[in-house]
């Protein structure tokens, strides 16, 4: 019983490692992946990271598209469906941990679906590391001090908001 008890605390206290260090874990819609791809019209080739990735959804779609793509989670349960989700996909790497000491430069797109407050410390982040004509796609809410060059907007759905670098 208490290996049982710890085991729950370990998988619950990840989830809110990850809602305190970037957003609590809550999936991008699937019928809003489309519109996500249709904002990024890079494919075969392209470097994608999605920083948060869940269970990896997104990232599949990315994948699906020839996409090289990388993925970062905190939340137990979620990192393990997206390792499970891109195990046939050889350029596909996911990482259990967070994305802040990792390296972006080189990344074509970036994918966020992350609170308001990181999106904001993650500004400066991408203005470093990406080079100009990345993509930054961010899911929900706007990317604090940069211009969109692309809203999409559809009643009863999320904004999505494109960037270029």
């Amino acid at each position: 019983m208490a290996i049982v008890l710890g085991m729950a605390i370990i998988v619950v206290g990840t989830f809110a490692w990850g809602a305190l260090r970037g957003a609590p874990w809550v999936p991008t819609r699937a019928r809003d992946i489309p519109r996500i791809l249709s904002l990024a019209p890079l494919g075969n080739g392209a470097r994608m990271a999605d920083l948060g990735c869940g269970s990896g959804g997104v990232l599949a779609a990315f994948a699906l598209r020839g996409c090289r793509v990388r993925g970062w989670e905190l939340a137990i349960l979620p990192w393990l469906f997206a390792v499970v989700r891109l195990l046939r996909v050889r350029s596909a790497r996911v990482t259990y941990g967070d994305f802040w000491s990792s390296d972006l430069r080189g990344t074509d797109i970036v994918y966020a679906f992350l609170m308001p407050n990181t999106l904001a410390r993650l500004s400066g982040k991408l203005r470093r590391e990406l080079a100009p004509g990345a993509q930054v796609i961010t899911y929900a809410w706007p990317l604090p001090g940069w211009e969109p060059t692309q809203v999409d907007r559809r009643a009863g759905r999320p904004t999505i908001y494109r960037y270029e670098a």
